[in-house]
């Protein structure tokens, strides 16, 4: 015999309790996949790594000299990232949901939840880009970590000098654009390897950026898929041609736009830009008491609307351990004549 529930509040608390696991928030982009992957919990005061900015200086000495005493400097810091806090409201309408069955109520709480999952997933897909955001309460996201100016976690390159990302720009004072070829991506990958001795997991493109790059692929765009197979943008089922072993892919919401010419700065001339990414080195940090959960308190019937209320919540932030490990290209002039093709500079962190 089918369980008989006295009240639609019974119904949605006791019946149908959401449970929602970090599967059903990041989703929809390799970005996001590669970040669900290499996911760190941590306490709520958020994250101190460890992080290497400065070498220390040793001294040949011949046989029976003394050993050198003078100490350099410190070899480590802690950078510190904390965590900000994020709640979708969930709002249930009594007029849209009393009335029916019980387990037809199920149904219908479950496609609004289903919304508000959907709409959670698509505004950190876009809040993951950030640079430093004009809300401090929002998170800081891949466009202040993969930068060589910006205090990050706490640090400034001006103090730390090697705690910046290796970085392409826009040359002669910002007159010439950065070319949209796949040779300068392979440019970015060989001196951040050269750096830290490993490739970049992922390079990550606008879809316009991606499409002029990808057109400059011989035999149009095979994507390896025996060579690469095993690769997770490949198994994940994202679309991505490889330069140097490494996928480049694509995401809507990596930032990129039209270069503008006769500007002095880099923010100034604008431009698309190419995110390079190492995920032993940049983490998702995901709150250990309250991330990708619901309310604790349950469903709830607030005393000033007709209908049923929960929010569902997510404490996390990014941070990384060796910002010289990621890299970035600013300043892409898309639209650029081949014939004014040319190689870019790198700055490397040391």
């Amino acid at each position: 015999m089918a369980e008989t529930f006295s009240n639609t509040f019974e119904a949605i608390t006791l019946v149908y309790t959401p449970k929602v696991l970090a599967d059903n928030i990041i989703v929809g982009s390799p970005t996001l996949e590669y970040f669900k992957k290499n996911m760190l919990r941590v306490p709520v005061k958020g994250y101190e790594p460890l992080i290497e900015y400065a070498t220390l200086s040793g001294t040949w000495y011949g046989r029976g000299a003394q050993l050198p005493l003078s100490l350099s400097g410190d070899i480590a810091t802690r950078a510190h990232f904390d965590l900000k806090y994020y709640a979708l409201p969930v709002f249930l309408a009594a007029q849209d949901v009393d009335g029916q069955g019980e387990w037809a109520l199920v149904d219908m709480m479950k496609a609004y939840i289903r919304n508000a999952i959907d709409s959670a997933s698509q505004q950190l897909n876009e809040d993951i880009w950030n640079d430093t955001p004009a809300d401090s309460d929002e998170m800081a996201g891949l466009s202040l970590a993969c930068d060589d100016a910006s205090t990050w976690g706490g640090l400034s390159p001006s103090t730390y000098t090697s705690w910046k990302a290796h970085v392409m720009e826009g040359e002669g004072s910002y007159a010439t654009p950065v070319s949209p070829t796949v040779e300068n991506l392979g440019l970015m990958i060989s001196r951040i390897q050269g750096t830290v001795k490993k490739k970049p997991d992922i390079v990550v493109v606008a879809e316009d950026y991606w499409d002029v790059l990808a057109a400059q692929i011989s035999n149009s765009i095979v994507y390896t898929a025996t060579l690469h197979q095993n690769n997770p943008v490949v198994r994940m089922g994202f679309d991505a041609f490889f330069v140097k072993g490494v996928p480049v892919t694509t995401d809507r919401k990596c930032p990129g736009e039209d270069w503008v010419s006769g500007k002095s700065t880099r923010a100034a001339a604008k431009g698309y830009q190419a995110f390079f990414l190492n995920f032993d080195h940049i983490k998702l940090l995901v709150g250990s008491k309250r991330s990708f959960q619901w309310d604790p308190a349950g469903w709830r019937r607030p005393e000033e609307y007709d209908g049923y209320f929960n929010r569902f919540y997510a404490w996390l932030g990014i941070g990384g351990d060796r910002r010289a490990a990621l890299g970035r290209i600013f300043n892409v002039h898309i639209a650029q004549n081949p014939n004014d093709y040319k190689a870019g500079t790198v700055s490397v962190p040391y």
